[in-house]
């Protein structure tokens, strides 16, 4: 069946089941439509990739803060902000602590000077980023 034609029949069956819907509202007590509307599934969308921004960042100095956001990738080819969805962790809590607390998930605050990976997992993908904590450089007047 050619690419257009099997879209063409996913449309009809998706109308169909609007129209069954529309039907139902009207006429509840309807049993075998309702039960037929009551077992459908709709497709989902299938986490494929998983990456961080900002990639790469440098801040100067302790107690700085930084928001990294997740973003995700999925198989009918739409991206989702999936930070509150992502765990988040530090490679070294010594150098950057990254938060997971509702509302705050990805605000990461720098403790020591160094370089650590900020990771964010969902489902079974997996990205990181890198954080540079450097010290505050001012020139000598």
């Amino acid at each position: 069946m050619p690419r257009n034609e099997k879209h063409f029949v996913v449309g009809k069956r998706i109308a169909w089941i609007a129209g069954c819907m529309a039907f139902l509202a009207f006429y509840p007590s309807h049993e075998p439509l309702a039960r037929a509307a009551s077992s459908i599934r709709w497709p989902s969308a299938k986490l494929v990739s998983l990456q961080i921004d900002p990639s790469t960042v440098r801040i100067h100095g302790t107690g700085e803060t930084i928001e990294f956001a997740a973003i995700g990738g999925y198989s009918d080819g739409s991206v989702r902000l999936v930070t509150e969805e992502a765990t988040w962790n530090s490679s070294d809590p010594n150098i950057a602590i990254v938060s997971n607390e509702t509302g705050s998930q990805g605000r990461t605050v720098s403790v020591s000077y160094g370089s650590v990976a900020i990771t964010a997992t969902l489902e079974e993908l997996r990205a990181s980023a890198l954080l540079t904590v450097s010290p505050i450089w001012c020139p000598e007047p």
